[in-house]
């Protein structure tokens, strides 16, 4: 969908702001209801579902870094540890922290 591209756009660089579905509508310049369905056919995900893989991916990167844990967090979007760790380990099948062991490991 082209008209969605701006948007996953906006996305990869606004991931780690506050995002609602009505912020991300206006910035499609549809209605919610409208971005949901363009959304879920174009990406086969919700904005929500992208959104966090979005931060997710870019937790990956970030903990090549000496932050931490909560500094990451924080700087991809998630209000506490607790959660980003969670989401973090149900996409990615680890903790972020024993993907951050790995990273180390292989170096």
């Amino acid at each position: 969908d082209c008209q969605l591209t701006p948007v996953l756009q906006w996305l990869q660089r606004h991931h780690g702001e506050n995002i609602d579905l009505n912020r991300l509508a206006a910035q499609a310049n549809c209605s919610s209801r409208t971005l949901l369905r363009r959304f879920k056919a174009s990406t086969g995900l919700t904005p929500n579902d992208y959104l966090q893989r979005v931060r997710i991916s870019a937790a990956q990167r970030a903990l090549r870094s000496p932050a931490s844990l909560e500094q990451i967090a924080e700087q991809v979007g998630y209000a506490d540890r607790a959660t980003f760790a969670k989401l973090f380990k149900q996409l990615c099948g680890e903790s972020p922290g024993a993907f951050r062991k790995r990273l180390r490991q292989a170096n």
